[in-house]
């Protein structure tokens, strides 16, 4: 028998929903193994912090699933992260692929915002150092978090979208309003350097020896426009160190953290005032 417009209609439609339940189901398994996985990395990075572990809240994963489960890339409304007192984290895998070093996608997404460390500037509570997002690592580590929930989306185009909300949040949360010398004491209070930062002196030291650097931090990416300029641990210093931003120290090859000058460009030497200098040339000696 022939199928009238309306049956077609509606096997279309029937169609439709069955395509979009199976695609809802793929976008909803959520992080794997999140005790051992995304929830594991999130308080290791805030041990180095000297702040307490987060404990996993399956509310805050349900409304986190739901975020990821969209496929559009931005954040929750802020109505709705205001009424739950919640921050929001999201990541979202990049073209070229990102490659997630042996990690779920939801365990790098944290270590992968958890390196805007490399901006944050913990002498000047709250504040970017270069301009680069820090708000991600604020959320990891804000000391009066108590607990998270995250969840992971495989959408269009193969690409992993993993969201993270934590309880009380800071990013994007109605605490994020405060201004002045509120936010300045929230974030002393909150977004504390590891014993590395603080025994060495460099904001970019990863690991140490005492009070010598052993490694430095990578800097963030994630598809973002972050700083590509590498740190590096300079050998006869131990300083982490990487190419000076324009107009921090004339002539300087490398600088630390906070635009210290540790080389100076070719042709350029350390005068008395640590200032990079034309390198004076050696005038060769009369022969007898």
């Amino acid at each position: 028998m022939a199928m009238t417009g309306r049956s077609r209609r509606r096997g279309l439609l029937l169609a439709l929903c069955t395509l979009l339940s199976t695609f809802k189901a793929i976008a909803g398994k959520g992080c794997p193994d999140y005790v051992g996985g995304v929830l594991k990395m999130h308080n290791d990075l805030r041990a180095a912090h000297k702040v307490p572990p987060l404990q996993w809240d399956a509310g805050l994963a349900a409304k986190a699933q739901a975020h990821s489960n969209t496929c559009k890339w931005g954040h929750s409304s802020g109505n709705d992260l205001g009424r739950a007192r919640a921050g929001e984290s999201i990541f979202a895998n990049s073209l070229p692929p990102i490659v997630y070093r042996g990690m779920d996608p939801c365990s790098y997404s944290a270590w992968a915002l958890y390196l805007e460390v490399t901006s944050y500037d913990f002498s000047n509570p709250g504040v970017s150092r270069d301009g680069v997002e820090i708000r991600h690592f604020t959320n990891i580590v804000w000391k009066d978090t108590q607990k998270i929930g995250c969840g992971l989306a495989r959408c269009p185009g193969n690409s992993d979208y993993v969201t993270c909300w934590f309880w009380p949040g800071y990013y994007l949360s109605i605490n994020s309003s405060a201004a002045g010398n509120a936010t300045r004491r929230a974030f002393a209070d909150n977004v504390l350097p590891t014993a590395c930062q603080t025994s060495t002196r460099d904001p970019w030291c990863s690991a140490c020896a005492g009070s010598q650097c052993t490694s430095c931090y990578e800097r963030p990416n994630y598809g973002q426009l972050m700083g590509r300029e590498k740190i590096q641990l300079d050998a006869a210093t131990k300083w982490c160190v990487s190419k000076c931003p324009p107009g921090a120290a004339p002539n300087c090859a490398a600088c630390t953290a906070t635009n210290r000058c540790i080389q100076c460009s070719p042709g350029y030497a350390f005068d008395a005032k640590r200032n990079c200098a034309k390198a004076r040339r050696r005038r060769a000696g009369r022969r007898q």
